[in-house]
């Protein structure tokens, strides 16, 4: 786990909106072109900018996990 301070954590979280954002239009792009490997790793890239996100946002309350089917299991430990 990486350690985050307020300010770095705003900035980290804001960096993977934004490529999350960036990387949905890259996908659909691909789709669109038909160019379907490339839009598979561009998913995969949401996959674990997601990942990364929950994360940040949730680590110290919550485990989360997400299944190959893109399903999101939360579940409270405490």
């Amino acid at each position: 786990m990486f350690q985050y301070t307020p300010g770095s954590e705003c900035q980290h979280i804001k960096a993977i909106i934004f490529t999350y954002k960036s990387t949905i239009q890259m996908r659909d792009r691909y789709i669109y072109e038909e160019q379907f490997e490339l839009a598979a790793e561009a998913q995969q890239q949401l996959r674990e900018l997601k990942q990364s996100l929950f994360d940040i946002l949730l680590s110290d309350r919550y485990v989360i996990e997400q299944t190959k089917d893109h399903n999101i299991t939360i579940r409270c430990d405490k």
